[in-house]
């Protein structure tokens, strides 16, 4: 265990917190960049939206086979999950 001299402890003690700075916005690109930030959120909302539907059609084909893999693992699209599908794929 490394010992603290005097000089790292006042160091410490005499840091203080800094405010973060402020930026000042020019309202002419700001609404681009809104609407570039609310364009990518839509995106993000489309891709977990087909990735939960691609996890549930496999889920129910995998039940179709007589295979309740949901039972025994708790998330199919993780490393065990993905494991076990694709040795029945093979």
């Amino acid at each position: 265990m490394k010992r603290v001299g005097r000089k790292q402890k006042s160091q410490k003690k005499s840091s203080k917190r800094q405010e973060p700075e402020l930026k000042v916005i020019n309202p002419h690109t700001a609404g681009i960049e809104i609407t570039v930030l609310r364009s990518y959120l839509r995106q993000r909302e489309n891709l977990i939206q087909a990735s939960s539907t691609h996890v549930q059609r496999m889920q129910r084909a995998l039940t179709q086979m007589n295979l309740q893999l949901h039972k025994v693992i708790s998330d199919l699209t993780g490393v065990t999950g993905l494991n076990i599908v694709r040795a029945i794929i093979a």
